[in-house]
């Protein structure tokens, strides 16, 4: 069984991170990507080595600022089916987030310069939780 401070947890994080925003605050990027003028707004592309090296090549949809991803957005594997829903922070996942594993399992949780952080929970596919 669920501690109460788990569940609670993460029906918090999932309605933070699923509940579509209502209005938008920011505009759409302009165009096709461009580290220069994608800045403050919200866009969607698949990620050059620049702008983040260990996810080159993944689709990333979200907020964006000096054409990096920060703020909140989706980064999806181009190569394998694996999920980050979360906050960035200049191009890495900072903040508070979803990772969903190719087998299923799920990471909620903090999240620091890319890295797992802080107090998080994994949770199998059926949504048990592992630790």
């Amino acid at each position: 069984m669920q501690k109460p401070i788990e569940s609670l947890l993460f029906v918090a994080l999932m309605v933070c991170l699923f509940i579509p925003a209502i209005g938008l605050s920011l505009p759409m990027c302009p165009g096709s990507y461009d580290p220069k003028s994608w800045t403050d707004c919200f866009g969607t592309t698949f990620l050059p080595s620049e702008v983040t090296p260990a996810n080159t090549g993944d689709k990333y949809s979200g907020e964006w600022k000096y054409g990096r991803p920060h703020g909140r957005g989706t980064v999806m594997g181009t190569w394998a089916p694996w999920k980050y829903v979360g906050e960035w922070y200049n191009g890495k996942a900072h903040g508070q987030g979803t990772f969903t594993y190719t087998n299923g399992y799920y990471y909620v949780g903090g999240w620091r310069n890319d890295k797992q952080n802080g107090r998080g929970i994994v949770y199998h596919h059926n949504g048990s939780v592992i630790r």
